[in-house]
């Protein structure tokens, strides 16, 4: 029993196309067991030492525990019925190895394929083993088999060589586990070089946590990872669901983390180890996990990240110190992509505020001259049909001298309103600034230029109409009237420096006729050079 236990408990790493499989020395002692002894004795020692290393090494919930034994006792049941007859030819036969060979991978496939599909329906998901675990399987199956038949082999000619052949074996085992377990570790330095990378050049906290946790799943070979985010105005977990990032509001066992583990803590937590309190041993048991790895830390603007990683299984080993500090790496690289996101969050809030205040009036929140004569040249270089209408205030003046200038502030964003809600869908407003204001109106159908002229006037018309509705402020009732400028595009003024030259010296000829409109005609405009 002590040997069968040592073998089941000899844990070495496959790895195929740069995927990580474990196995156990476990078909080894079973072909040898039965030359020897009788199948019914094999079992049983199988059995006990089956026990004995599930409940040393295996962190899985007690139903679990029993099922890993029921499927190590189902394969040892069914090698025992089919090496026996096997075994009663020749030892030197091939034929008697390949039946042995071929059936212990039949059976070594028949249960991995059982055991995966019942943690599977335990957890709500569709997993099979994986090409890579058949593949190495199979091959530490048939090498297992060779051993053993090489050992009775020798055992039956020469007992010193059959030793001399099992200190190598297990010399082999040992090289080949410890080269395996350095490809795992350089794979694991790959992978996080990897994420580093792709991390770096995430532009969203979305894609960020999305990676974060991709890439921790494939590290660690776990089932689940997932992300606490303790945050200033509201606190969230992200967790991966068929590849895509799902929010949630966290539950009472996320609080428990946050309230358990300090800033800067990576720990393992193993609800059978006396280190976790028991508050949160009891949370880990109704929550059915065997063991997890968290690791905290501070995040920006005081922010924590927090990164859980769960439920691995025995099939890829148990969680170790390795596996801490990997996580740890990664959640770092985490925490230093969230700290890059917020980063440029604000660079861009920045850099979208100072857009705003380069092209917005302060005051009126309206688009201002710059914003406007961008507009306009847009419209015109796409040539549609647009009027300008430039409107200004009458004897503005005489209400800051009089009344003060915040009276002169409370007018003008009056005057922005009413503008506002009188513009149509396909009209601009903005506010030049003092007492000036511009609508730029883009009929949404072609029209000839007198059409727009004629619509432009009836928009102006509508704005002095506006204008002459009382303004009642701070108890002061103030008589506003308005001058409105309208000028066409065309041949005349195919830019919008002339444009606007054009709707200001319209502007000026209606407050000197006192007419409130006027369009633009170049015979009345001393000032043009035509």
């Amino acid at each position: 029993a002590a040997i069968f236990a040592v073998c089941g408990a000899f844990v070495v790493d496959g790895e195929l196309r740069r995927e990580v499989s474990l196995f156990r020395i476990a078909v080894l002692p079973i072909v040898i067991g039965l030359s020897f002894l009788d199948a019914p004795l094999v079992l049983l020692l199988q059995l006990v030492a089956g026990s004995l290393v599930a409940a040393l090494t295996s962190r899985r919930m007690a139903k679990e525990f029993i099922a890993t034994l029921a499927f190590v006792t189902l394969g040892t049941a069914l090698l025992s019925f089919a090496v026996p007859p096997a075994l009663e030819r020749r030892w030197s036969d091939p034929i008697t190895w390949l039946v042995v060979a071929g059936s212990a991978v039949a059976i070594d496939a028949l249960t991995s394929l059982l055991d995966a599909r019942l943690r599977s329906s335990r957890r709500r998901s569709r997993r099979c083993p994986r090409r890579s675990e058949t593949v190495v399987g199979a091959l530490q199956v048939v090498v297992q088999t060779a051993v053993a038949f090489a050992l009775v082999a020798l055992v039956g000619a020469r007992q010193h060589a059959a030793v001399l052949m099992f200190v190598a074996s297990v010399g082999a085992f040992a090289v080949v586990r410890r080269s395996l377990a350095v490809a795992v570790r350089n794979r694991s330095l790959a992978r996080l070089n990897g994420l580093a990378r792709t991390l770096a050049t995430s532009v969203s906290e979305t894609s960020a946590l999305r990676e974060l946790l991709l890439e921790t799943v494939a590290a660690t070979d776990a089932r689940r990872a997932w992300v606490i985010m303790v945050r200033e105005t509201i606190s969230a977990r992200y967790e991966c669901v068929d590849g895509e990032l799902v929010e949630a509001p966290l539950s009472e066992f996320d609080y428990l983390l946050t309230r358990s583990i300090d800033d800067g803590q990576s720990l393992l937590l193993d609800p059978t180890g006396g280190s976790v309190p028991v508050s949160l041993r009891k949370a880990l048991l109704a929550q059915e996990l065997p063991e997890l790895i968290v690791a905290a830390l501070n995040g920006p603007r005081s922010n924590r990240l927090i990164l859980v990683v769960s439920d691995r299984g025995d099939e890829y080993g148990r969680f170790d110190s390795d596996d801490v500090r990997l996580v740890e790496a990664i959640a770092q690289h985490g925490q230093l992509a969230v700290a890059n996101v917020d980063l440029f969050d604000q660079i861009r809030q920045k850099a979208a505020e100072q857009e705003y205040l380069a092209t917005h009036d302060q005051l009126t929140g309206l688009p201002n001259r710059t914003m406007m004569q961008t507009a306009l040249g847009e419209a015109l270089q796409d040539r549609r049909p647009t009027a300008v209408l430039l409107l200004d205030l009458d004897r503005f003046r005489e209400i800051n001298d009089t009344l003060g200038h915040t009276y002169g502030d409370l007018v003008v964003m009056e005057v922005s309103r009413r503008l506002s809600r009188l513009a149509d869908f396909d009209e601009f407003v903005a506010r030049l600034g003092g007492d000036e204001w511009a609508i730029i109106s883009r009929p949404r159908t072609p029209a000839d230029p007198a059409a727009i002229a004629a619509a432009a006037i009836v928009t102006a018309q509508r704005m002095v109409q506006a204008l002459r509705e009382p303004f009642h402020i701070n108890d002061v009732d103030i008589d506003i009237r308005g001058s409105v400028g309208v000028a066409v595009a065309g041949p005349e003024a195919p830019d919008p420096v002339t444009l606007l030259r054009h709707a200001d010296a319209a502007m000026y000829l209606a407050k000197r006729a006192k007419h409130h409109v006027e369009l633009y005609h170049h015979e009345r405009d001393h000032h043009s050079p035509r």
